[in-house]
């Protein structure tokens, strides 16, 4: 093989990952373990709305909620997701179930309002993408890298040029990657991501403890990749594996160890051990709509992928609202949540 397109790392070829039943698409968002992470980190009960469709089949709207004041009622709306927040269905719902659904959504009082983020690969995307126009509340996007082809292939093919020369640079430069969550590395990520934080502008991160927090809850998920110079830790990246996906979720490396490559090795590495894990993508997640996050995605083979964002509001609560804007009643949040998770990176 020749020695300018070759991976470096390991010497024997990597398989394609073998095709797999789809049992029903989800993402890692939709586990219990996530929902006890923004429970315990955000306080946003999780509160999902099961509907009955007319074709007998149910669908369950995955929600996470706070309780607002509208003008003389206590309603509930429910909060961005964090990436994706999504329903779980039988089968991908067809344009006419996807309108039945929002006509549902709209008629219950349980909900003031609801936001739902399908995935891209949600078999229910393009239905819903073709029949819920009016309610997109805001569009997103993320990088995807599909993973039906040997690593070696994908180093010679959907890595550019100048990604495989850092790899190359950062190996040079003694850059070490292993999986680590122990709690010493975990320690030491928080760190990097907290300067990382800074760096982004991104106020205060996240809270201290969420990182060991995100361990505990889902640790049959997760995969912490470390970057390491002289056995000191400059960079780390998160990984959780779900379903036939390797969710990219939280990186972060020290800016004084950016001419090592570390981030390069670490990325390289970590979509190597998603290919052994038998994943079928990689998901890089949103990027905030950072340029140069957004290219780095793109020179390891992720391809932009658009999401829409969807916000139904209850028919009667959306009367009540108006009334309230022309009686000046303002509305107020009854819960004392950390933060609105429209400000937390990702969503």
């Amino acid at each position: 093989m020749d020695e300018s397109t070759s991976w470096p790392g390991f010497s024997a070829e990597r398989d394609a990952p073998s095709a797999s039943a789809n049992k029903g698409f989800s993402t890692v968002f939709e586990t219990p373990g996530w929902r006890a992470l923004v429970e315990k980190t955000y306080g946003y009960p999780y509160s999902p709305l099961d509907v009955s469709l007319r074709s007998g089949y149910r669908v369950s709207i995955q929600s996470y909620v706070v309780e607002r004041r509208l003008g003389l009622f206590d309603v509930l709306t429910s909060v961005p997701p964090h990436y994706y927040g999504g329903l779980r269905a039988p089968h991908g719902l067809s344009t006419e179930e996807c309108l039945e659904l929002a006509e549902e959504i709209e008629a219950s009082k349980r909900i003031h309002s609801l936001t739902l983020a399908l995935h891209p690969l949600d078999p229910t995307a393009p239905s819903a993408a073709e029949s819920l126009g009016r309610y997109v509340h805001s569009r997103s996007s993320t990088h995807i890298l599909e993973l039906q082809r040997s690593f070696n292939d994908l180093w010679k093919d959907a890595f550019d040029r100048q990604q495989r020369n850092r790899v190359r640079r950062a190996m040079r430069a003694g850059v070490q990657v292993r999986p680590d969550a122990s709690d010493a590395a975990l320690e030491r990520f928080q760190e990097a991501y907290h300067e990382c934080a800074v760096r982004w502008k991104l106020a205060d991160g996240e809270p201290p403890g969420y990182f060991f927090d995100l361990k505990r809850f889902l640790e049959p998920h997760l995969v912490m990749w470390v970057a390491t110079v002289d056995g000191k830790v400059v960079a780390g990246l998160m990984v959780l594996n779900h379903g036939d996906t390797a969710y990219f979720l939280h990186e972060a490396s020290l800016v004084d160890y950016w001419d090592c490559c570390p981030n390069n090795l670490l990325y390289a590495t970590a979509i190597e051990g998603a290919c052994d894990a038998g994943m079928h993508y990689c998901d890089f997640l949103p990027s905030n709509r950072i340029s140069g996050v957004e290219e780095f995605k793109r020179n390891f083979g992720g391809q932009p992928r658009a999401f829409s964002i969807y916000r139904f509001t209850n028919k009667w609560y959306a009367r009540v609202r108006r009334l309230a804007h022309v009686m000046g009643l303002r509305g107020r949040r009854n819960v004392n949540g950390r933060k609105a998770m429209a400000e937390i990176p990702g969503s």
